[in-house]
């Protein structure tokens, strides 16, 4: 089977009248709510999220606020924590921001269809004095959850995450506080017991949710975490370049044959400057933006294909909005501002702060489901607002229609397509808006095309191809319809 995803002009000859355009959701329904006591703090205030098809058990791990915010603060620094943080300038008073509790739990479901969850009762963490809770992680922030197919069995399940200790932060040559935590690995043979690893994984700091899978491609591990424009890591400290403060948060990262030890990462993708513009004159500023929450995903239904779903913070109306942006390599991606998932696609209420967790899960009549945290407040006011919701809710998209090529009335023409061996037919995946058609031919072949409906509003279209073909070209005419995919088999 090969598959042509149509989001940029890799794969098109020439186009008339179409150009990029994301799609939203048509179909939403909340998945979970924090409706357990140990969850009566609500939802981690990033995703913190991860879903996984497991040989058909669909699993998921989320985040929620501990019930107990004294837990683990009066903890010893083990010789390891002592020797990785620089404490000689560190007054006592913040000594107990360094023990700092688990501010978060990881907690594990599962479903048959991915609609309806089971929050299992697991044994392993005491709340309340019971272990009847779903809890299997404890830590400071920013856990995500993946499958490693290199793993010896005891290690199948891999998890990067926020470390327990926060780092020390420089400015002006002073220390000013404690902000960061460190980035640390854990893994596991079934995703329910962890190991955490001692040291950190990377010589970074985080503060939001970190990704991490394999990339069978490149034969690597890929991890990407949230950072912050003219700040570095140095020696076991957080250190600000700017004499003024002047930040915003960007997406980076990191690649490394070995899961425990990755190097410094990379910025891949930043506000442009007009849009932080008013943000660095004044870092007090009401009108900047920044990039939150990565969910980076390495798409499996195609090659080549690698997804992130940032969530856009705009600091005027408090709002984060998940969008999507596309790449080929796993390093550069192209954004696309239009709004993936608005705030008003929420199935109860309207969520004007949105995360989007890693991993889709399939579901029928063609379609994938994705998830995202969502909050009936903005971010500033998440911790201030006493009366509010929070659920994880579900958003279904037919496959490959994330982000398609859209003419309002255009034609576009393939570059010729290699197929592959005994391959027989093409399949074309489309959205058709009302009063919308789309129309497809092979180049010099006449055939036809049935079509069948699909998730989402989509249409798949599909064809029986000639004998003896090693190549064809695609000409497709459209109006209101998006194009998203060839795929042949």
């Amino acid at each position: 089977m090969q598959k042509y995803m149509l989001f940029d002009d890799m794969h098109i000859a020439e186009k008339t009248g179409f150009s990029a355009r994301a799609v939203n959701p048509s179909r939403s329904f909340v998945a979970i709510r924090p409706d357990r006591p140990w969850e009566r703090l609500g939802l981690c205030g990033d995703s913190c999220m991860t879903v996984i098809n497991d040989n058909g058990v669909l699993k998921m791990w989320y985040a929620i606020v501990s019930p107990d915010d004294k837990h683990g603060a009066n903890r010893q620094l083990t010789d390891d924590e002592l020797k990785s943080l620089n404490l000689s300038s560190i007054p006592q008073k913040f000594m107990a921001d360094i023990l700092c509790p688990e501010r978060y739990y990881l907690c594990y479901a599962y479903s048959n269809d991915g609609h309806e969850w089971i929050k299992p009762e697991l044994g392993i963490y005491s709340v309340d004095g019971s272990t009847a809770n779903n809890i299997v992680f404890g830590g400071r922030i920013g856990a995500t959850v993946f499958i490693d197919p290199t793993a010896p069995p005891e290690a199948r399940f891999k998890m990067i995450h926020g470390g327990s200790l926060k780092l020390p932060h420089w400015h002006n040559g002073r220390f000013v506080r404690m902000a960061y935590t460190g980035i640390y690995g854990a893994t596991s043979p079934d995703g329910i017991h962890w190991t955490n690893t001692s040291r950190p994984i990377m010589p970074h700091y985080t503060d939001t949710t970190n990704v991490c899978f394999y990339d069978d491609e490149q034969r690597k591990y890929i991890a990407f975490v949230r950072t912050d424009k003219n700040m570095i890591y140095d020696d076991g400290r957080t250190v600000m370049l700017d004499p003024a403060h002047r930040t915003y948060r960007i997406l980076s990262r990191s690649e490394s044959g070995d899961f425990t030890d990755f190097p410094p990462p990379t910025e891949i993708m930043a506000p442009r400057d007009d849009e932080i513009q008013d943000y660095l004159s004044n870092y007090l500023s009401r009108n900047g933006m920044d990039l939150y929450n990565s969910s980076a995903m390495k798409y499996e239904y195609a090659k080549g294909v690698y997804f992130l779903f940032p969530s856009y913070f705009h600091h005027d109306t408090d709002e984060a909005v998940i969008h999507i942006a596309t790449g080929r390599d796993g390093v550069h991606f192209t954004r696309h501002d239009e709004p993936l998932i608005r705030p008003e696609d929420s199935p109860l209420f309207r969520t004007p702060q949105q995360y989007l967790g890693c991993g889709m899960l399939p579901s029928k009549n063609d379609a994938l489901l994705l998830y995202a945290n969502a909050y009936s407040v903005g971010h500033d006011a998440l911790s201030q607002v006493q009366k509010r919701e929070v659920a994880i809710n579900g958003y279904e998209f037919q496959k490959d229609g994330f982000i398609g090529q859209y003419a309002e009335d255009g034609t576009l023409e393939t570059k010729p397509l290699m197929l592959p061996d005994h391959c027989r037919q093409m399949t074309v995946r489309a959205k058709i808006e009302q009063c919308g058609h789309i129309d497809a031919n092979i180049c010099d072949h006449n055939v036809a095309f049935t079509s069948a409906p699909a998730a989402n509003g989509g249409v798949v279209m599909q064809t029986v191809l000639p004998e003896a073909l090693s190549e064809l070209r695609l000409r497709i005419h459209a109006t209101k319809a998006t194009v998203f995919s060839i795929e042949l088999n």
